[in-house]
C-alpha cells in the first residue's frame, strides 16, 4: 500500500475507516465523497493510503477488472487488520487471484447452487425453528444477536459441512479472533493455526468415513480432480465458517431490528410469505455489512472516471456507499422492500462475488419466516438509541439487541 510522500504530508486526507454513526445509515462521509470524489485517496491511521471508491459504477469496474487483484501477501494490499508474514494459502478463495481462484472456485460451486441451497431450505428451516423455540425459552427481555443472529448462521454451517455443533464455542472464539481489529498480528495467526488445528481432525474423519455432508462432497471433487490435500480441504473448511458466519449474523442482527422500528412490519410476514425473498435483498442492500471486505491491489495501472490508480497502489471498493447511490437505487436511505434491489453488490461482484450468497439467502429467508411465524408482537426492549454497534470487527452489526414480545 502506499505510504505518505513529502507531497501527501502537505495534504490532509479523509480518515479511513469511517464508522457508522448510527446502526441505520452509512457513514456520512459516504455520501459527500460519492457527491464531489467518487474516487479518492484516504489515510489509514498508521500513515498508508489507499483510493476509496464510493459510486456504483466504480466499485462494480474495480471488481471486475482483473488488473485488481486479491492477493493479501502483495505489499501494496490495504489490509485493516494487523497480519502475520504472508504465506500461500491454497484453500482461500479470498485471497486468490486467477488461474488458481478460477480452478479452486469451479471445484467448489457445485456445492452451493441455487438448486443445492433449496434443496436443503427445510433441513434450514428445521434448524431455525428448533433456535426460536430456544429464544422464546429465555427469560425476557432476550438479547436477538446472542440467542439467535449469533448461532443460526453456525449452526447450519456445522450441519452441511458434517461438524458437531457442540464444538461452536471453541469455533465462535477461534472466528472471532481471527476478524477483531483489536487482537495482533500474532494472537490474529495463533487463531487461525488452532482453528485449522481443530477443523483437520475432522476432515481426517471425512478421509477415513465420508458422509451425505457439504465437506465430504468437497473432498470427493477435489479427488476428482487429482488435487486432494489435506491442508487445502482444511483451510476451505475455515473460510467457509469465517467468511460465512458474521457476515450472515450481522445481516439477521441488524435486519431483524431495522424491520422492528416500523410495528407490524415482521408480523406482515407471516400473512405475505411472498415477500419474504424481495425483503431480504432490501436488507442485504441497505446494510451490506462486508462493506471494507472488498479490498484490491492494483497489478497495473488503472483509469477510474478521472483518476489514475497507480500499479501497487491499494483500492477499497466500498460496497455499502455503492448500495446507496441513488443514481441507481431511488431514495437509498429508505428500507424498502418494494426497491428493486437485487442487483445490490452486498456480496460483492466479479469472480470473487460470494460462494455462498445462495446459502446466506436461505438463511436470511428462514430466520424471518420463522421469527415472523412463531414470535407474535416482537418488538425492541430499549430505545434505539441505545443498540450499541460493533467496532472491532472487520464487518459491522449490533453487538447485541435486546427484544421482548
Amino acid at each position: 500500500m502506499t505510504r505518505a510522500t513529502a507531497s501527501d504530508q502537505a495534504r490532509e486526507y479523509p480518515a479511513f475507516p469511517m464508522p457508522p454513526v448510527c446502526p441505520f445509515a452509512p457513514p456520512p462521509g459516504y455520501a459527500e465523497l460519492r457527491s464531489r470524489a467518487p474516487v479518492t485517496r484516504v489515510a489509514f491511521r498508521d500513515g498508508r493510503r489507499a483510493w476509496l471508491v464510493t459510486s456504483y459504477t466504480h466499485v462494480r469496474q474495480v471488481l471486475a477488472d482483473p488488473r485488481s487483484g486479491s492477493n493479501r501477501g502483495d505489499v501494496g494490499f490495504p489490509t485493516i487488520v494487523p497480519l502475520a508474514p504472508h504465506r500461500p494459502d491454497k484453500g482461500n478463495l479470498v485471497s486468490l487471484d486467477p488461474p488458481e481462484h478460477t480452478v479452486l472456485r469451479r471445484l467448489l460451486a457445485g456445492g452451493f447452487t441455487l438448486r443445492r441451497m433449496n434443496a436443503l431450505r427445510p433441513r434450514i428451516r428445521r434448524l431455525v425453528d428448533g433456535q426460536v423455540a430456544h429464544l422464546m425459552r429465555q427469560a425476557r427481555p432476550v438479547d436477538l444477536v446472542d440467542s439467535f443472529a449469533r448461532p443460526v448462521p453456525l449452526l447450519v454451517l456445522c450441519d452441511l459441512l458434517g461438524i458437531p455443533y457442540a464444538d461452536h464455542r471453541l469455533i465462535l472464539r477461534l472466528i472471532g479472533a481471527q476478524v477483531r481489529t483489536t487482537v495482533t498480528a500474532g494472537q490474529r495467526e495463533a487463531a487461525r493455526r488452532a482453528l485449522d488445528d481443530h477443523l483437520r481432525d475432522h476432515v481426517t474423519a471425512k478421509e477415513q468415513a465420508p458422509a451425505d455432508d457439504l465437506l465430504s462432497h468437497i473432498a470427493e471433487k477435489l479427488r476428482q480432480a487429482g488435487t486432494y490435500d489435506r491442508e487445502v480441504l482444511t483451510r476451505i473448511t475455515a473460510m467457509l465458517l469465517v467468511a460465512g458466519h458474521g457476515t450472515t449474523m450481522n445481516t439477521i442482527g441488524l435486519g431483524t431490528v431495522g424491520l422492528l422500528r416500523e410495528p407490524g412490519r415482521i408480523a406482515s410476514l407471516a400473512q405475505y410469505p411472498a415477500e419474504i425473498p424481495g425483503t431480504v435483498e432490501e436488507l442485504l442492500r441497505y446494510y451490506s455489512v462486508a462493506d471494507p471486505v472488498s479490498r484490491r491491489v492494483a497489478l497495473a495501472d488503472m483509469r477510474l472516471g478521472n483518476v489514475t490508480v497507480r500499479a501497487g497502489d491499494g483500492i477499497i471498493a466500498s460496497l455499502l456507499a455503492a448500495d446507496h447511490d441513488r443514481s441507481v437505487f431511488p431514495d437509498p436511505g429508505t428500507l424498502r422492500t418494494g426497491h428493486n434491489a437485487r442487483h445490490h453488490l452486498a456480496f460483492g461482484y466479479g469472480v470473487h462475488q460470494c460462494l455462498g450468497q445462495n446459502l446466506a439467502r436461505v438463511i436470511l429467508q428462514c430466520a424471518l419466516a420463522s421469527l415472523s411465524t412463531h414470535v407474535s408482537g416482537l418488538r425492541l426492549a430499549v430505545p434505539e438509541r441505545d443498540l450499541p454497534l460493533t467496532s472491532d470487527a472487520t464487518t459491522y452489526g449490533l453487538r447485541e439487541a435486546w427484544v421482548t414480545w
